[in-house]
């Protein structure tokens, strides 16, 4: 292996990699890019998507959808107005209090066994212990 180095030293073979140039005014380019604007749209999503659909159909909005618009609105303020008079002299219901807890007696007796335990696993090994039917199934 070191006589491969150096006899590769020697014929020059290098296996340096390849250097590129960079591209005249690059840096220039991206800096000349303009910047990205953060201001947010007054129209929603859905009225974007609302007027391109319109726009793609041919559907044009008139004289008289902007007097509809127009007319919608002054009827919901008016109704707020109304709505407002209406229970100007309004009294709520009084609040009632909610029933509380005098006794925690209920947690302290909870079970201390898992819901999720099987019910053969629940039982004492006392319980669990059959009586032996003859001598032959005892071990000595």
């Amino acid at each position: 292996m070191e006589k491969v180095i150096k006899q590769r030293i020697l014929d020059q073979l290098f296996d340096d990699r390849v250097r590129y140039e960079t591209i005249p005014g690059l840096k220039e380019h991206f800096t000349s890019l303009p910047e990205v604007s953060v201001e947010k749209n007054p129209q929603s999503l859905g009225e974007l998507y609302e007027k391109d659909f319109k726009n793609l159909l041919g559907l044009k909005e008139d004289k008289t959808m902007k007097l509809k618009k127009e007319i919608m609105q002054e009827f919901k303020e008016l109704s707020y107005k109304l709505e407002c008079l209406s229970n100007f002299n309004f009294v709520p219901k009084p609040v009632i209090k909610e029933a509380t807890i005098t006794s925690e007696a209920f947690i302290l007796n909870e079970e201390k066994i898992p819901i999720t335990v099987a019910r053969n696993l629940q039982d004492a090994p006392k319980n669990v212990r059959r009586e032996l039917k003859s001598e032959k199934e005892m071990t000595p």
